[in-house]
């Protein structure tokens, strides 16, 4: 995805399912404010998940499955009090659970296997 995604200040529904995308999601991405929906699954996208998609606090689906991410899952998620469904597996997420997440009041689909997370629930 372009880093030129941030100028679409209205776009509320982001859904890629299942092409062939590749390379990282742009922080820039986190300046879309409107969005309530990102559907990114079956894709290619790797690197860490951007911190700034904790300012996304209208987004109440994320659905990135069967991608290459890699690294720990932001804290800043903690604060999309918003969220219902969020779906990471089958990627190479990896670290624990930020304790941020207990603000996720809104939360009833939680979907993280098939990484390489560890510690307490």
């Amino acid at each position: 995805l372009s880093t030129e995604i941030g100028t679409m200040s209205s776009l509320a529904d982001l859904d890629l399912d299942g092409n062939e995308f590749e390379g990282t999601l742009p922080t820039e991405i986190g300046m879309l404010t409107n969005l309530f929906f990102i559907s990114l699954r079956l894709n290619n996208i790797g690197g860490s998940l951007p911190t700034e998609l904790g300012y996304l606090t209208a987004l109440y689906f994320l659905d990135l499955q069967e991608n290459v991410l890699e690294g720990q899952l932001p804290s800043e998620l903690g604060s999309l009090e918003a969220l219902e469904e969020f779906r990471v597996h089958d990627n190479f997420i990896n670290g624990t659970l930020p304790t941020e997440w207990q603000g996720l009041t809104s939360l009833r689909f939680l979907e993280l296997d098939d990484n390489m997370l560890e510690g307490k629930i």
